[in-house]
């Protein structure tokens, strides 16, 4: 179980983590205060456990101060929800296309200033980069989730529980997988290794099967092991989120 500003992840139901995608702060701001808005009806609190801000999404991503700038304005909308800086590189799925040396610049100024309560580091990045990311996070104190991306297939199991273990020992606080489904079957090999992996690992672990067949493996995360679950309010930010107050309802009634 990790805890971030009285959050437990890995305990209890899964969290849901909804993201902020816009391109400048015009249109995060609106999208945050959308968010924050989405009320659940039976709690009368945000939809959203946790908040993902996708900044490799953000046109100034670049600049660290505009980066400091929307940090300000999510921190006065969201209060003690906490908050993941993600920046998604090109090869990992995502829309930043900088080097290695650039990733690290910006998500060491993001730590250096606690400005996030966890970040995102791309397992695909080098050992150096890595172990330079964890090692800052860990003395901010700082969560960091160890992340993999795959759109064109799902991996074998041994490789995907592999993956897994070998985020929990470089140090991860949270490990995740994300993989694309080309048949049910495949949907049914990444829920076997999440019920696995959550039995074996000393870290929570985040898995998904993306787009309209891996549906399932973001409802039923709390029976095979998956700590956080991604839904969207209005856009999302990969293929087959679901609406968060739709996921958040799924959630309620299996549980």
């Amino acid at each position: 179980m990790v805890e971030v500003r009285n959050l437990k992840i890995g305990e209890g139901r899964p969290k849901i983590c909804v993201p902020v995608t816009g391109r400048n702060e015009t249109e995060i701001r609106k999208q945050a205060r959308r968010i924050a808005v989405s009320i659940d009806e039976k709690t009368r609190k945000c939809v959203a456990d946790l908040i993902e801000w996708r900044a490799d999404q953000f046109e100034q991503v670049s600049d660290v101060q505009a980066v400091a700038s929307v940090f300000g304005r999510l921190r006065a909308v969201f209060g003690e929800i906490p908050i993941l800086f993600t920046i998604r590189t090109v090869p990992e799925g995502g829309e930043a296309d900088m080097d290695e040396a650039q990733y690290v610049q910006i998500n060491r100024y993001v730590i250096s200033h606690q400005l996030a309560d966890l970040v995102d580091v791309e397992f695909s990045k080098s050992d150096p980069a890595q172990k330079e990311l964890l090692q800052a996070a860990r003395e901010q104190g700082i969560r960091v989730i160890v992340s993999s991306h795959d759109f064109e297939k799902t991996p074998p199991e041994s490789e995907m529980l592999e993956t897994l273990r070998s985020m929990q020992a470089f140090g991860a606080d949270i490990a995740k997988i994300a993989v694309m489904p080309q048949s049910e079957t495949d949907v049914k090999r990444l829920l076997d290794v999440t019920w696995e992996a959550s039995h074996s690992l000393p870290c929570p672990i985040i898995t998904m099967s993306m787009g309209k067949p891996g549906c399932i493996s973001r409802l039923s995360g709390q029976f095979f092991g998956s700590a956080v679950t991604f839904g969207a309010v209005g856009e999302g930010s990969a293929p087959g989120q679901v609406q968060a107050a739709d996921l958040k309802k799924v959630l309620e009634i299996l549980q």
